[in-house]
């Protein structure tokens, strides 16, 4: 009897410090928590330094365009040569009419003047292509760090389910050894060992299935991380379990005002609305001024030698008829933005059903936790009164066998349903555009 109490007690106590390792346990100091792997997701991965180039282009296009305000300096240089040569007679003498040989060397500088708001309305359309693709770097990060936190709850979650496999495979491995030793004592037949093998070797299995899929979560991680040697990424942390207010309706006016995508989708519009604003007056009038310097032949009294010349204008160029370019080119920035403002617009639907799907999913999983807590302490109690029945022997190896692994299948149930509360929640702060991993 005492060997039973102390089998028992050696029971619990395992069990207490599997449980304690399901739900509060932490890895060794090698493992990284979610802020860690998020931390170093977002200031390594390459999608974010392709957007953070493709940010730059676009200013660097901005200042192209305003650039055109700028003077240009440029140095001309040539030379002709001329034959035949025209020459006037006066008696005696003969007089060229130009050289044969021609230098021209000059410095000319040019200044657009004013070009009636078409430069201004180019730079703004190009500034407003910064601020999107500013605000693609954002959808970026936001995308990249949630796919980060779910395969993070994800080899967590596997990482506690192989947990309870490795407890379940155990309890089963007691079980066969007890019956074997029942066998030798005439007590049991070799039935009682087929079942719990039969059992062992799908549990076995199933551990087989869940340590590769913590694999394929850990490295999925890794090449998130930038890790290009391929090693196994270890997480450490819990499910959080915290209450939120779930006003459906507030939530979806939160997502309007700082989702990423919707403010996106603003941004074009307004980006589409300019380049309406240069079709339209892309056929203004444009004035430049333009000055040059330099030394040329060719002036008389003696034709061959270099003189300093300079030379001034200012021209101004207006559009009459340009075949209805200007009409077809506004019809088109004009579809082009009614299309923005229809997509814009779905954003903003799409949006809110997001927000609304991901609060009824959590709470959903939230009465599937409290139920699992339930169950939980239900398979416990049934266990004690199992455990209480095989010492009396009034059930058998198979029914206690049967309690223990409702117990274990109820732990696991209660760690997918918080694996599920945690990732809803997640998926909340996304669809409302909040940064939940700060």
């Amino acid at each position: 009897m005492k060997v039973r109490v102390m089998q028992q007690c050696l029971y619990f106590s395992m069990l207490m410090m599997f449980r304690a390792t399901l739900f509060g346990g932490q890895p060794d100091g090698d493992s990284l928590s979610l802020n860690q792997v998020v931390n170093v997701v977002l200031s390594k991965h390459p999608a974010l330094r392709q957007a953070a180039e493709q940010m730059i282009a676009a200013d660097i296009r901005t200042k192209q365009t305003e650039s055109a305000w700028n003077p240009t300096v440029g140095l001309e240089a040539g030379y002709t040569r001329l034959a035949p040569i025209v020459e006037i007679e006066f008696g005696s003498m003969a007089f060229r009419m130009y050289p044969s040989d021609n230098y021209d060397v000059h410095v000319t500088a040019r200044q657009l003047v004013y070009d009636f708001g078409k430069n201004a309305a180019s730079a703004d359309a190009n500034r407003s292509r910064t601020e999107i693709a500013k605000s693609g770097i954002e959808l970026i990060r936001t995308s990249l760090a949630y796919q980060t936190i779910q395969l993070f709850y994800t080899a967590l979650y596997l990482r506690s389910a192989i947990a309870v496999q490795n407890e379940q495979i155990r309890t089963l491995q007691e079980h066969i050894d007890v019956a074997k030793k029942r066998i030798a004592a005439g007590t049991a037949t070799d039935f009682d060992v087929l079942t719990t093998e039969v059992r062992a070797a799908a549990a076995q299995n199933q551990l087989i299935d869940l340590q590769n899929a913590e694999r394929k979560a850990q490295i999925q991680i890794g090449r998130l991380m930038g890790r290009e040697n391929g090693d196994l990424i270890c997480v450490k942390g819990d499910f959080e379990r915290m209450h939120m207010v779930l006003d459906g309706d507030s939530l979806v006016q939160i997502a309007y005002h700082q989702r990423p995508e919707i403010i996106t989708a603003l941004k074009e519009e307004e980006a589409s609305r300019l380049q309406v604003r240069v079709a339209e007056i892309s056929d203004r009038p444009t004035l430049n001024a333009g000055i040059s310097y330099g030394l040329k032949n060719g002036y008389l009294p003696n034709l061959d030698v270099l003189r300093g010349n300079i030379a001034a204008a200012i021209k101004l160029e207006v559009p009459i008829y340009d075949g209805g370019r200007t009409d077809y080119r506004r019809e088109e920035t004009e579809a082009s933005l009614r299309g923005v403002q229809a997509r814009s617009a779905d954003t903003k639907l799409q949006a809110a059903q997001e927000v609304r799907q991901a609060v009824s999913d959590l709470r959903s999983g939230e009465d599937k936790l409290a139920a699992t807590e339930l169950q939980v302490t239900q398979a416990r109690e049934a266990l004690s009164i199992a455990r209480k029945r095989y010492d009396t022997g009034t059930i058998s190896n198979i029914d206690l066998l049967d309690t223990q692994t409702a117990l274990l299948q109820a732990d696991l149930q209660h760690l997918q349903a918080l694996f599920s509360c945690s990732m809803n929640r997640y998926m909340v702060f996304r669809a409302i555009g909040s940064e939940a991993w700060q």
